[in-house]
């Protein structure tokens, strides 16, 4: 089972891939010259891919031939490498093939992987998230003292009315309102607070007060309804990216259980 530190780095390489697939093919024509050497315009958007990511800041009118420029100095500089025989050197030779090994991994992905996701699986999975988000409805009492808070739970017991109680006793803003918080999801409240608000039913309310950096707080809960989603257009890169790290790491599972893979460092083994 991937844990988060894998999918950091699957989210890395998968970032990577996603270069691959952005825009269409640049016509192939020769644009400058190094020497003999043809630089073409299909060279240019393989720089852009790569490295044009450095270039935003120069204004757009500019930003291409910024970029053909800096490409002409790599390759000047790389042939003045090659003359000097850097290119056989043993480091050079295993940085290169794990460069290579490097673009393979990003164009099998893009192939199989990326350009096949189709709008109908981004649009499901987009589905299948949304209708599982809840929102909740609460009141809550906040006072300063555990104390405090066993004695209006007992007068609760007792039979005393909530709203009430919240507009006497309640410290915080929404006392007024008889502690009414509204409609909130999962995550708007801190982690204390949540918990104890998410284990009620409907109509109960806390036993026991939810202690958090505020103070206590008396919790009860009205409503539960379905979260209305968010627009799909807004959000839909981002349910394409969910779509594809699943696959990738459907793939990478697939892939290693077939090789036989060995760390034998301890410290480099990736927790579990």
């Amino acid at each position: 089972m991937f844990n988060k530190l894998r999918l950091c780095a699957l989210s890395f390489l998968i970032g990577s891939t996603l270069m691959l697939t952005s825009g269409q093919a640049a016509e192939d024509k020769v644009i400058a010259k190094v020497g003999d050497m043809e630089i073409t315009s299909a060279n240019l958007a393989d720089a852009q891919r790569d490295i044009g990511a450095r270039f935003a800041n120069i204004p757009e009118e500019r930003r291409k031939a910024a970029l053909l420029d800096a490409l002409i100095d790599i390759i000047a500089v790389s042939e003045l490498a090659e003359a000097k025989g850097f290119g056989d050197e043993a480091s050079f030779i295993a940085r290169m093939k794990l460069l290579r090994q490097r673009a393979l991994h990003n164009v099998y992905v893009s192939k199989t992987i990326s350009e096949k996701i189709t709008d109908a699986e981004v649009k499901a999975r987009f589905e299948e998230a949304t209708s599982k988000i809840e929102q909740v409805r609460a009141r809550h009492i906040l006072v300063k003292t555990e104390d405090e808070a066993k004695e209006i739970i007992k007068m609760l017991d007792g039979g005393a009315d909530f709203v009430e109680l919240a507009k006497k006793k309640s410290t915080g803003p929404s006392g007024p309102n008889g502690g009414d918080l509204g409609f909130f999801g999962k995550g708007q409240m801190v982690p204390e607070f949540e918990k104890a608000v998410l284990a009620l039913e409907i109509g109960k309310y806390t036993p026991k007060a939810a202690k958090t950096q505020f103070g206590f707080h008396i919790i009860k809960l009205e409503e539960r309804r379905k979260a209305p989603p968010p627009e799909y257009n807004s959000v839909k890169a981002k349910f394409r990216q969910i779509v594809l790290r699943v696959k990738y790491g459907d793939l990478i599972r697939n892939t290693r259980e077939k090789l036989k893979v060995e760390i034998l460092d301890e410290n480099l083994k990736m927790p579990k």
